[in-house]
């Protein structure tokens, strides 16, 4: 018989790395049965969904309060449905407390499948007991940062360091040649793909846009979906001079290339820019209640917040984050961010993420 695995991917981003990874094993084993929750991707590679994804979309510490009985309606249901269905493997992406949790519930209930999650949470940041609860449930966890599989090596989990899956999606992209892919003339903007983050970012973005922009250089702002374009225009007609061009998701990677120098929202996307060697100023302003909650509550201590710089344990990007964010301190990190060379860095970056991940997979799931 056919081998069934119920994949989980709650949101745009898990469903991308669902959808790879359900490529790479039907190369290997065609029939495969897969269930769960995806996305548009997933769901066109055969995954038969059993809950929108939209209902898992949220941000944030304020934001998962607000969201709580839905998510413990569908925590529910998803439950339920496994231990009724009784697939071969559980395969959680991403999403880390609710997954966790539900793995948990899983194995309570004397599931004897193999549970693998995909995206090892932060551990190395915050909350370091989660080791623990994966070590105890889980099967295999599948890491995409080099460093996470040392967290785990006095325990007796399996953690397969496969690389990070954007730099085969970057390797492989085909550019469209009308972007003049080698032509950095754009000054971009990158607000990020939430609602909150574009009202809290975009335009302390565009004011340092202003300050940058000189004759030949041309403005930019990215659309990361269709449904945040609306937003994004209404707030650059606050400013009558300011005229971007606004760039579609289907040409995010051609716009990172065109890019002379990017201010992006901290995110996935900053690694993104950093895999195509675009200098980029970090920009996140944090609303009063979750910078608390991070602080005193979760007690999260780093000294760098974007992936780049993690991964480097150095600034390769400066970052601006904080509550309340001025127009002098984005400018200044601009005056750093423009005398810095960061080629040699950006390659180094490359090479430590590079790895077979679909080999890797294969191996290590099937």
């Amino acid at each position: 018989m056919a081998k069934s695995i119920f994949l989980l991917a709650q949101e745009a981003s898990a469903d991308v790395l669902g959808a790879q990874l359900m490529q790479w094993l039907l190369e290997k084993e065609p029939d495969l049965q897969f269930t769960g929750v995806g996305g548009k991707q997933m769901q066109e590679l055969g995954l038969v969904s059993i809950c929108p994804i939209t209902d898992f979309e949220i941000m944030g510490f304020t934001a998962i309060i607000k969201a709580a009985f839905g998510l413990f309606k569908n925590f529910r249901k998803l439950k339920r449905t496994i231990l009724r269905l009784n697939p071969d493997m559980v395969i959680s992406i991403d999403y880390p407390d609710f997954n966790m949790l539900l793995g948990r519930a899983l194995r309570k209930k004397k599931y004897a499948g193999k549970l693998i999650h995909y995206v090892v949470p932060s551990v190395w940041a915050w909350r370091k007991k989660r080791i623990q609860t994966f070590e105890k449930h889980y099967d295999l966890l599948l890491s995409i940062l080099p460093f996470e599989k040392e967290l785990f090596k006095k325990g007796p989990l399996e953690v397969a360091y496969i690389g990070h899956p954007l730099c085969e999606k970057i390797k492989h992209h085909s550019y469209d040649c009308d972007w003049k892919p080698d032509a950095r003339n754009y000054i971009s903007i990158f607000p990020g793909s939430r609602t909150h983050e574009i009202q809290d970012n975009l335009e302390l973005q565009i004011q340092a846009a202003q300050k940058l922009q000189t004759e030949g250089l041309k403005v930019s702002i990215s659309c990361a979906n269709e449904h945040q374009k609306g937003l994004i225009e209404k707030i650059v007609k606050k400013y009558p001079d300011f005229d971007p061009i606004l760039v579609p998701s289907s040409l995010r990677y051609e716009h990172m290339r065109a890019t002379k120098i990017a201010l992006a929202t901290c995110g996935t996307v900053i690694l993104e820019l950093a895999l195509h060697k675009t200098p980029t100023l970090v920009i996140y302003k944090i609303s009063r209640i979750n910078y608390f909650l991070g602080r005193y509550i979760f007690r999260i201590r780093l000294p760098h917040f974007s992936l780049p710089n993690i991964i480097l344990k150095k600034e390769l990007f400066p970052e601006v984050i904080g509550q309340k964010l001025t127009l002098t301190e984005i400018e200044l990190a601009l005056q750093k961010l423009q005398k810095k060379e960061v080629d040699g860095d950006c390659t180094q970056l490359m090479n430590q993420l590079s790895q077979d991940s679909q080999k890797l997979c294969k191996e290590a799931i099937l």
